[in-house]
């Protein structure tokens, strides 16, 4: 739900929103903790060697749109099946290589392409 900062006694409280089935009744509850800003700071440093930038926000024409949409229904599907035959067959080992051909042949090459221009065209607008 959100975080609330005490200044005087510098402990930020965070209140987290959690919904509950419990007998078929469907229940909203407050889950907080407490920690100082000491403690947060020194979480924070201790993580950002493992926290990533997000993928920014970027823009596509409208032919990228289409392009992308076209190609990552059918590499998606692709890749879910092939996933899924692994998981319950195997052959990951002897079928990569096949795999990684019939991606490019579907234009594997092309969505990459697509988001390096457009992430591109923002860094070249930031």
């Amino acid at each position: 739900v959100g975080q609330l900062i005490d200044q005087r006694n510098e402990v930020i409280i965070h209140l987290e929103k959690i919904s509950e089935i419990s007998g078929g009744e469907h229940k909203h509850l407050l889950r907080s903790f407490h920690i100082t800003k000491a403690r947060k700071l020194a979480l924070d440093k201790g993580m950002s060697k493992y926290a990533k930038e997000a993928y920014p926000n970027v823009s596509y024409t409208t032919d990228q749109l289409t392009t992308l949409a076209t190609l990552f229904t059918d590499l998606d599907a692709y890749v879910t099946a092939t996933q899924a035959t692994w998981v319950t067959e195997g052959g990951v080992n002897e079928q990569w290589d096949s795999y990684i051909s019939t991606l490019e042949t579907m234009g594997y090459n092309d969505f990459i392409q697509i988001q390096q221009d457009a992430y591109n065209t923002y860094q070249a607008n930031k």
